[in-house]
């Protein structure tokens, strides 16, 4: 489990990074593109808005990717809370029970000291 999580913080790290990476070269198309249109050429301010385009539709896929991965990382660690509070209560459990244990044993040998 701890591992599912560490393996969803990476991948959530790696869409982040690659989120931003698209965003900065989007600012530079973006940039590329409205130089193309000043200077006449449409051509090629037609194929960086095409290059805008593709990025805009990539990094909203890779936010929804993103959003999925920390609703994932979000159950995984409430999963992982509530096993760990289930161990601590089967352990609590147990001890109380050899506390018992001992404790019956004890009366036992005193009831039999005593024949």
């Amino acid at each position: 489990m701890q591992d599912n999580i560490r393996q969803l913080i990476k991948q959530i790290e790696a869409d982040e990074v690659n989120i931003k990476s698209l965003e900065s070269q989007t600012e530079i198309e973006r940039v590329r593109m409205q130089d193309a249109y000043n200077a006449g050429d449409e051509a090629r301010g037609k194929f960086s808005e095409t290059q805008v385009h593709k990025n805009e539709l990539r990094i909203n896929e890779l936010q929804g990717e993103l959003s999925n991965l920390q609703n994932l990382k979000a159950d995984a660690e409430a999963r992982l809370a509530s096993l760990e509070q289930e161990r601590t209560n089967l352990v609590t459990e147990h001890e109380q029970r050899l506390v018992q244990l001992d404790t019956e044993i004890s009366r036992l040998k005193g009831g039999m000291t005593a024949l």
